[in-house]
């Protein structure tokens, strides 16, 4: 009995740092395919007419002269909507500071700068979320293993359009559960609040 309570600490307080480390390297595995899809997207040129990628031919009128422009029309790939939506929070806000991170280039098949941004409030997220797992958050840890168990899996079989959707939702959910944990708080303080100025008040009375 003794040694199971012993095992649970050590795996409780590893948290902080199994969280961090094993979500940084399924993006490391989804940047890998990343890099793979942008490969495969720019590297035949006959294939790019069959792939999801549509060319639009413009036309521009400068001088008098016309030129031929290819144009690129793309969404974000899978593997990308993967990793920005596995830290919803660290995407948004790399997002919002590299806003063309996720444009497919022929010169450059990922951003480091993005990537490096967003690792850094990913795994300072993860060490948090972590830390508040080791406290004794039973529940919060079993629900991370499953969250980092499905991010592995989507990595695993490629199944990025359905899984980015799958991540957002957690968050989505996560974020809620926030707001309600919050509620709560704040109506017990204020219940505890009223319990003792009324105890107060009633002492002060003749």
């Amino acid at each position: 009995m003794l040694r199971c309570q012993n095992l649970y600490v050590m795996a409780r307080v590893k948290f902080r740092w199994l969280l961090p480390i094993a979500h940084a390297c399924i993006d490391c595995m989804l940047l890998t395919a990343l890099i793979a899809y942008t490969g495969r997207v720019f590297g035949h040129e006959k294939a790019n007419t069959r792939r999801t990628v549509g060319i639009q031919t413009v036309l521009l009128q400068e001088g008098g002269s016309v030129e031929w422009e290819p144009k690129y029309d793309v969404s974000s790939p899978g593997p990308f909507m993967a990793i920005v939506s596995g830290n919803l929070p660290a995407g948004l806000i790399s997002g919002l500071a590299r806003p063309h991170a996720g444009l497919l280039r022929r010169r450059q098949s990922w951003d480091p700068t993005w990537f490096l941004l967003h690792e850094a409030l990913a795994l300072s997220s993860w060490y948090l979320i972590g830390i508040w797992v080791d406290r004794g958050r039973r529940r919060l840890g079993m629900i991370m293993i499953g969250f980092l168990a499905a991010r592995f899996l989507i990595a695993l079989t490629g199944s990025y359009d359905i899984g980015w959707r799958i991540q957002v939702f957690f968050w989505l959910g996560f974020v809620l559960w926030l707001v309600a944990l919050s509620l709560s708080f704040v109506v017990r303080s204020g219940l505890r609040f009223t319990r003792v100025w009324v105890r107060h008040f009633g002492q002060e009375k003749p």
